[in-house]
């Protein structure tokens, strides 16, 4: 099983690369918070819909409200519901781009990807024939904040 959090959905919104998800992983499933998120951000008029009326994302209620709570202090509420999913789900991966996030996943002995990582992986299976490209639309035309050194590993990573 495969959770994520709103931000790899809503990069690969803007690429207009979602098919990768289901081509790389089968469903994916999110919490509530990351559905509304992305709900409020895209509404109607974007992909986002035909992801969820694809079949292939799955929307599920996280359980433990408390530890939802916990995470809280520290994570948006997306975030930490990706968390708390994925523990209960005991999914073995956790789709994640923010620090905050991923470091409380990696306490939690949670596997992790991110936007950078789906990417790679799309090309390393030769879903997308660029990693660069991606990366140079998500950093020119998104707020997708990614340094220097950061994007050459990636390029690196990817064979580019």
């Amino acid at each position: 099983m495969v959770v994520s959090n709103t931000t790899p959905l809503s990069n690969l919104l803007h690429l207009g690369q979602t098919q990768l998800l289901p081509k790389l992983f089968g469903s994916v499933s999110v919490p509530i918070a990351v559905r509304d998120e992305l709900d409020a951000y895209f509404g109607e008029s974007s992909g986002w819909l035909e992801c969820v009326s694809a079949g292939w994302v799955v929307v599920e209620p996280v359980k433990d409200r408390r530890l939802v709570r916990q995470f809280m202090t520290f994570l948006h509420a997306g975030e930490a519901e990706a968390v708390v999913l994925s523990l209960e789900k005991s999914a073995c991966l956790l789709l994640i781009d923010d620090r905050d996030g991923r470091d409380a996943a990696a306490e939690n002995t949670l596997k992790v990807c991110g936007t950078i990582g789906i990417l790679i992986k799309a090309k390393a299976t030769g879903l997308i024939p660029y990693v660069s490209s991606a990366l140079d639309k998500l950093r020119q035309q998104h707020v997708f904040w990614l340094s220097d050194a950061m994007y050459r590993e990636a390029l690196r990573l990817s064979g580019e």
